[in-house]
């Protein structure tokens, strides 16, 4: 019975050692550096986006799709690619930028 006793004992502090060192890897992960995707930018705010749609103009059969974001002041333009089944950028501006450059508009 001593040995049922030494093995069970010894596998108890196996998986207490084991949890151990997992808690500290956890504890690594989250108290270590954030990832650049992770930092907040404060000049950056989550945006609120106003779509608008209009016709189809230029090449192609597909409409621009005006995509302006109230939060950081940009207007992306998108159409989409029926070859590649999906939205492409086709413009950007920033409005603070515009404004800047001509005041009086």
């Amino acid at each position: 019975m001593p040995r049922a006793s030494s093995r069970t004992n010894s596998s108890r502090r196996w998986l207490i050692g084991l949890n151990a060192g997992l808690i500290a890897l956890l504890g690594l992960v989250t108290l270590g550096p954030q990832a650049l995707a992770q930092a907040r930018s404060s000049a950056r705010l989550p945006g609120k986006y106003l779509f608008v749609a209009s016709p189809a103009t230029g090449p192609g059969n597909s409409a621009p799709i005006f995509v302006l974001d109230t939060s950081n002041a940009e207007l992306i333009t998108l159409r989409w690619a029926s070859d590649a089944d999906e939205l492409e950028p086709a413009g950007y501006r920033s409005i603070d930028r515009d404004a800047a450059l001509d005041p009086g508009r």
